[in-house]
């Protein structure tokens, strides 16, 4: 199971990423958690995928901050 966790950072050069909650919990197959990652993208301006790094990144003109959208295994309660 995966889940789909949110960071903002603010844009710029050296900024850290903070953690803002999750899209989404349990979710069962990794290609459906993909799937939610691309589907939440679609509303943005400015999106992208960081091959090297493995996360996803959306923002509209202007914001001030990136949203990183990262998929991980569910750690166990």
């Amino acid at each position: 199971m995966f889940t789909i966790a949110l960071f903002e950072r603010p844009v710029g050069e050296g900024q850290d990423a903070i953690r803002k909650g999750a899209l989404g919990f349990g979710i069962q197959e990794h290609a459906d958690a993909v799937r939610r990652v691309e589907a939440y993208l679609t509303d943005f301006t400015a999106k992208g995928w960081n091959r090297e790094r493995d996360y996803w990144w959306c923002r509209d003109e202007g914001d001030p901050v990136t949203t990183i959208l990262l998929i991980a295994p569910d750690t166990p309660s």
